[in-house]
């Protein structure tokens, strides 16, 4: 019974977290409801969190006793890992609360170290191998593809609705493409057959270019393209998966004949050498190599005015020292190289989403995310049930498309 309630509060929380939000902020950029619960992501991870509570310490209880035995303490060891990290990051944002750092840094990262804790509780208790929990996230993205192209009549999503500036209305375009993203992963990875597949491949990306998230948009391109090269097992699926890539790559290239003639932030990507944020992010980065060249083992957190940190993995140097780096190192990079260390974990049937979430969240956490990016807990969470010895109550007959 206690498992059943755990995935059942599980989804809730998902539904909630994920497709729940992106609905939030369509309803409230329409003026449909009020802001009232900000920008949503935070008070639907309080919801999950509360809903799961119950279970947790069951949970919680459980593995305490499993623990006493050496082949248990040694599968806890990801999840301490985590834990860690989690650990540095909260305690130096807390002392930079007592050193009267700016309110406006401290409170949301405050905020997203709750997040990181609860998107980790809830997604670890998800039934990720049931065989009904993938199809109903490909049901979901179907239903959330029809919200983005119905409200894009102009190429873009929501676009004609963004004039505000309030920062709990302002949509948030980059939570969405994540959302959408990590949706249509979880559905899209387990389709058996590869015409179909590719067809749920080609509806995300349109989707995701019309939410206008860049990051997400690569990092989704990125994931697909690693589960696509684990689900290719004959000659006539690479061939086919290397011809896709070429037209792909020819799309683009004509693309970037018409970048001078549009002012797409998306086609920018092609140009990235005269794009106004990617020039700005590269100078946040030369300002951060100076703040960790004065304080290389401990750092300076909030060293920057609010919203002017790196885009990318020198933020934790920066804010969290060499201790938080390399602890935030050891959480991107492990899921994404487990199967080298741990080869068995390739016949788990959530591998291929596992390591589609793990090379999307190094890659973009390398490159242009910070250290507080919500895919971290996402993807290592996802990795943690990957790694148990256990499979779901009712999953044991589930297989993913390399497995078929």
């Amino acid at each position: 019974m206690n498992k059943r309630y755990q995935h059942l509060a599980a989804t809730f929380g998902w539904i909630l977290v994920f497709p729940g939000f992106i609905l939030y902020q369509t309803l409230v950029q329409h003026g449909a409801i009020t802001p009232a619960l900000g920008g949503g992501f935070t008070f639907a991870t309080i919801v999950s969190l509360i809903a799961l509570t119950p279970s947790l310490a069951l949970r919680a209880a459980s593995q305490f006793i499993e623990s006493r035995r050496p082949s248990s303490a040694t599968s806890l060891l990801p999840a301490l890992l985590y834990w860690v990290y989690i650990s540095i990051f909260t305690l130096s944002v807390l002392l930079g609360v007592l050193n009267d750092i700016d309110d406006d840094i401290t409170s949301p990262l405050l905020a997203y170290g709750f997040k990181f804790a609860a998107l980790y509780l809830v997604i670890t208790s998800l039934p990720l191998s049931a065989s009904w929990f993938s199809p109903l996230n490909r049901a979901t993205l179907v239903a959330l593809s029809v919200l983005i192209i119905t409200n894009s009549p102009d190429g873009e999503f929501l676009g004609s609705l963004e004039t505000t500036t309030s920062g709990e209305t302002q949509l948030d375009y980059q939570g969405i493409g994540l959302a959408y993203a990590v949706v249509a992963l979880a559905g899209i990875y387990s389709v058996p057959k590869y015409f179909s597949r590719w067809l749920y491949w080609l509806l995300a990306g349109a989707c995701l270019y019309l939410i206008g998230a860049r990051s997400e948009f690569v990092g989704f391109l990125v994931a697909a393209a690693v589960i696509e090269v684990i689900a290719a097992k004959t000659l006539a699926n690479i061939i086919a998966l290397i011809s896709l890539a070429i037209a792909f790559i020819a799309l683009l290239l004509s693309a970037f004949f018409w970048l001078n003639q549009t002012d797409s932030r998306m086609l920018s990507l092609l140009n990235l050498s005269n794009d106004t944020s990617a020039i700005e992010r590269r100078a946040l980065t030369e300002a951060t190599f100076v703040v960790i060249d004065d304080n290389p083992l401990f750092g300076s957190f909030a060293s920057y005015t609010p919203g002017q940190y790196a885009h990318n993995i020198l933020s934790a140097w920066a804010d969290l020292g060499l201790h938080g780096l390399l602890s935030l190192v050891a959480v991107i990079a492990l899921p994404a190289l487990a199967p080298i260390v741990c080869p068995n974990i390739k016949r788990r049937p959530i591998f291929p989403l596992s390591l589609g979430l793990a090379t999307m969240c190094l890659t973009l956490v390398l490159f242009a995310k910070t250290y507080f990016y919500q895919l971290i807990p996402i993807s290592f969470a996802v990795f943690v049930h990957l790694t148990r010895n256990q499979t779901d109550q009712n999953g044991s007959n589930y297989r993913s498309p390399t497995h078929a």
